[in-house]
């Protein structure tokens, strides 16, 4: 129900030479559901509402493209509620801080 939920931008960066650009944010669901820390990988200037589509987790973390086809995700991903090692192509690392 993404209607009931808000999307409050950490942190973007737009893909070296490409189209996409990974979205770092905070989503609120309301009271009953807390709040988390998401990725999504997205065509770059594309707003979404949505949930993450590579990584969500309840702490925070920084993600960085370390290449046209690799981000880096940094940060515990001990508690992660979803977690792709590839998305469109792209290979997600993760490395503990």
């Amino acid at each position: 129900m993404s209607g009931m939920c808000s999307n409050e931008i950490v942190h973007r960066a737009f893909q070296p030479n490409g189209s996409l650009e990974l979205v770092v944010f905070q989503r609120d669901c309301g009271a009953t559901t807390g709040y988390s820390y998401q990725l999504s990988i997205l065509k770059q200037g594309l707003e979404s509402n949505r949930s993450g589509n590579v990584f969500i987790s309840t702490k925070a973390f920084q993600a960085e493209w370390t290449g046209h086809s690799s981000v880096a995700v940094t940060g515990d991903a001990s508690d992660a509620l979803k977690r792709k090692d590839r998305y469109r192509g792209i290979r997600i690392l993760y490395n503990k801080s």
